[in-house]
């Protein structure tokens, strides 16, 4: 649990928002080929799923159902 909220979660928040950035910057190439939904699914959506819908010290699991972390959306 010490390693999960000490070094995975602030990682899972920077993955969050660099996604975030990226996502922004190549969003017009995305929406002209008509991924942008998925792309920011992979660089927003599921790094902040891992980060802040999981239970503190479980890695592979998120969500009320369990589900494995980023597979909910698929």
């Amino acid at each position: 649990m010490l390693v999960d909220a000490v070094v995975m979660r602030p990682l899972g928040l920077a993955a969050t928002v660099l996604g975030a950035a990226v996502t922004l910057v190549t969003l017009p190439f995305t929406l002209a080929t008509g991924s942008a939904d998925e792309a920011a699914r992979y660089m927003i959506v599921e790094p902040a799923e891992y980060t802040f819908d999981r239970p503190l010290g479980e890695f592979d699991r998120c969500g009320e159902d369990r589900h494995p972390c980023g597979a909910s959306n698929r």
